[in-house]
């Protein structure tokens, strides 16, 4: 089997596995009104049905041999013969995380050996859950041990194929509920696979070698393969159904059944115009509804030698020598088929009837030309809003975005530009400038994510918690839709996580202990998003015991991570040492947590960030975590100050005002620490010149400036000697042979071309304190 099918199958598989599990526990929450719980119901069931198609496409029996008794188990709840409880959630949780350990080895090594013995337990507790909820147990001992693809299929099955193999599933609707969002994706990514199908049929007719048609073949195979997919999981049953037969065919063509012709391809053309067509209309807001499919079926019958043949001998296979038409790849989920008409004028040439009702055929004719397309989508109706791009390449165009920033700024603040009082040139460097901006925010937006992909992840994990606590535990999501930056989506889910398990196994009481303390019995822990001045804020909080101040400072004198003035730090202050390596409060070491690793993992995954993380608790009702995290990495708005002859660059976001000081307000404390006051205010003070070792102009603080810099709700005085201006600034990495530089996290190039560091403000405040 071609690699990339399967490479193609695993990402499509792991996609489909994060939709299944919220729905799940959804299920399991009992929280949705019936009508709804129905549909979530019907949409959990024809996902696993997608994957067990797909499966057995591929070949991939144990795949599909554990998706199958997930879904027969699932049919048996739509039907109503029974009631979905925890225990059948559990079990098809703990299903999907085995459909994903093979996924992985399938991805690595192309094949599944080396599971059997963990499919055979999985298979084994979903028959013995099935048998449990129809009754038939004697039926379900009776099947084969061995899983295969051409495994005769449930009842459900059996009625689909003596139907027609294209049959729908009797469901109480046709596909899921299509929101916009879903009919924009589905359209766009069904042209990008037309175009793609396109292409490679109309490169068939070039003279080209056997092996570069194979491999034309199969990228236009696996382009209906998804659209295939794609349709059957949308319910658009008359595109699944027409690009499932153009699949059959493809795959006459790709083994040598039936040769490479021009009347092949071009009636192959002629669908994919049809597709793209029905494709248009849907986007549009139609139903997705080919007027004559069967029409085209049949001429594809007609014009691809081998076809009906072809589809035949799998019906035998399947065992249904009756069926009429069944395709030679399972599909990757049902397909709508028209019953069977009355006899039609036009030849036949299916299966033959049976002699007492045979009639004579007339001679057959050449294949006619499909009748007109479905009209496109109304004029003004926007088709396609957008397309994918390689990451690699939209790193590149930040990159030279930036570059372009630094060229403005080279350009506008030169000596003989910023001097010239020349009126065009002025407008020039002012339109430059403006477009250098509207260029920089469009290009970083084009790199932000929502955050809802990462917070749905974590339902699943909320729910496994609970399980293995005993505890009751609700997630609420709040500001999915906000986005961040697409590195900053690769960085929080560790974060995300360890907050999580901190919350549950630390924070969150026993029902018992909740009704005592006079509260629900199910905790709440809220998950939110949201965009705070230039800055994105997510928010982990719980309704729990808090943080135990008293127990944090007993567990850091343990370990020596405090002395006895520890008792005068603020709550915040002493809150943060459950950030310390191997630091934790846990009694014993649990699956969740009690190895004191978790929150080092959140610290070091901010800090990468340029972020930082601000903890709130009250006792008894619980704790909030404010991860704080820079909208974009890439262009920050800075403030250029200068000590002596070097300039440094402050993050605006970190600068809460800027004094020139009186000599009054100046304290030195006997062991020569200094501070300033301000409006009944202490802060410490830092001079820049000695943490720099620079030659400043001024080393007396009330004749130069001091900039008050904010971290973690902490505050010093920088003190320089004279402040530049605010500007964009592109954020460089330092290079790794200088190692570790604390109290800074960057540089910029500035317009005349000369190096400014970054300050990492965090490192300079925290360096500060421990003084």
């Amino acid at each position: 089997m071609d690699q990339d099918f399967i490479q193609d199958f695993v990402a499509e598989t792991f996609d489909l596995l994060d939709e299944v599990e919220p729905q799940l526990i959804e299920l399991s929450t009992g929280e949705s009104p019936r009508c709804a719980s129905t549909e979530t119901l019907n949409a959990v069931f024809r996902l696993f049905h997608t994957m067990k198609g797909g499966a057995g496409f591929l070949g991939l029996s144990t795949v599909s041999g554990v998706t199958h008794e997930a879904e027969t188990l699932l049919d048996l709840f739509r039907k109503g013969k029974g009631t979905l409880c925890t225990e059948h959630v559990h079990t098809l949780c703990a299903t999907i995380d085995f459909i994903r350990l093979l996924l992985k080895n399938v991805a690595a090594t192309g094949t599944e050996v080396g599971h059997e013995h963990g499919a055979r337990h999985v298979t084994d507790k979903l028959r013995a859950l099935i048998a449990e909820v129809s009754g038939r147990a004697e039926q379900i001992e009776r099947q084969p041990e061995a899983l295969s693809p051409a495994q005769p299929p449930a009842e459900e099955d059996q009625t689909r194929i003596s139907a027609g193999a294209d049959a729908p599933p009797p469901t109480a609707q046709s596909g899921p509920a299509v929101t916009p969002a879903m009919r924009a994706s589905y359209a766009q990514e069904a042209e990008d696979a037309l175009d793609q199908a396109e292409h490679a049929l109309l490169a068939l007719e070039s003279p080209a070698g056997q092996e570069v048609h194979d491999g034309n073949l199969g990228a236009a195979l696996r382009a209906l393969h998804s659209i295939k997919g794609n349709s059957g999981f949308m319910g658009f049953a008359d595109v699944e159904a027409l690009a499932h037969r153009m699949e059959s065919a493809l795959e006459l063509l790709r083994n040598g059944t039936a040769a490479i012709q021009p009347g092949i391809t071009g009636m192959l053309l002629k669908m994919i115009d049809m597709l793209r067509a029905t494709v248009a209309e849907i986007a549009g807001g139609g139903q997705g509804e080919i007027q004559g499919r069967d029409i085209y079926l049949d001429l594809l019958d007609d014009t691809v030698p081998g076809l009906v043949q072809a589809r035949n001998q799998d019906a035998a296979l399947a065992g249904d020598p009756a069926a009429q038409e069944i395709p030679v790849a399972v599909p990757a989920a049902p397909v709508a088929e028209t019953p069977p008409a009355p006899p039609d004028p036009r030849p036949v040439t299916r299966t033959e009837q049976p002699a007492a009702t045979a009639q004579p055929a007339p001679p057959k004719s050449p294949p006619q030309a499909p009748p007109s397309p479905p009209p496109a989508a109304p004029a003004g109706v926007q088709t396609r809003q957008d397309i994918r791009v390689d990451i690699q390449k939209l790193d590149a165009l930040v990159n030279l975005v930036g570059e372009l920033v630094i060229a403005e700024s080279m350009v506008t603040r030169h000596p003989h530009v910023a001097e010239a009082e020349i009126e065009s040139l002025d407008r020039a460097t002012h339109l430059l400038r403006r477009v250098s901006r509207d260029l920089q925010d469009v290009v970083m937006s084009a790199r932000m994510i929502p955050l809802a992909g990462t917070f749905r992840k974590m339902i699943r994990l909320v729910h496994d918690l609970a399980g293995k606590s005993g505890k009751q535990i609700a997630l609420k999501l709040v500001g999915e839709a906000t986005e961040v930056d697409k590195t900053v989506i690769e960085q929080i889910g560790d974060p995300l996580v360890h907050i999580i398990r901190n919350a549950a196994d630390h924070g969150v009481e026993h029902p018992g202990q909740r009704r005592d303390a006079g509260k629900a019995e199910q905790a709440t822990i809220t998950v939110e998003g949201r965009h705070e001045g230039g800055e994105v804020w997510i928010m982990i909080s719980d309704d729990g015991r808090g943080l135990n101040r008293e127990r944090i400072l007993a567990k850091a004198r343990d370990n020596g991570l405090v002395g006895a003035e520890a008792d005068e730090w603020s709550d915040e202050r002493v809150f943060r040492l459950i950030f310390e390596p191997g630091f934790s409060t846990a009694e014993q070491v649990t699956d969740v947590s009690g190895r004191g690793v978790g929150m080092d993992v959140v610290k070091k995954n901010i800090e990468k960030l340029k972020g930082r993380i601000d903890i709130r608790s009250r006792p008894g009702l619980g704790s909030t975590f404010i991860l704080r995290i820079p909208l974009t990495l890439a262009i920050i708005e800075g403030m250029m100050v200068r000590v002596g002859e070097a300039r440094y660059t402050i993050p605006l976001l970190a600068i809460r005002e800027s004094v020139q000081p009186e000599p009054s307000w100046i304290t030195t404390t006997p062991d020569g620490q200094e501070s300033v006051r301000i409006r009944d205010d202490f802060y410490p003070v830092l001079r820049l010149h000695q943490r720099f070792n620079k030659t400043p102009d001024h080393t007396q603080l009330h004749k130069g400036i001091l900039i008050l810099v904010e971290c973690d709700r902490r505050t010093i005085a920088l003190f320089v000697d004279e402040i530049l201006g605010r500007q964009e600034t592109v954020i460089k990495g330092l290079s790794s042979f200088l190692g570790q530089s604390p109290g800074v996290s960057g540089c910029t190039i500035l317009g005349d071309g000369q190096v400014s560091l970054i300050l990492d403000v965090a490192g300079l405040v925290a360096e500060r304190e421990e003084r």
